[in-house]
């Protein structure tokens, strides 16, 4: 596991939403978390 999935995780858990914590904490696609 890398870092930068443990980075994606921590934001997702933070905001309780995938899209919300793509488009606001990592600047990155949805589909690119999923």
């Amino acid at each position: 596991m890398e870092l930068r999935h443990l980075r994606y995780f921590a934001a997702v858990a933070e905001e309780g939403s995938l899209l919300t914590a793509a488009e606001r904490r990592l600047h990155t696609s949805q589909p690119s978390l999923s």
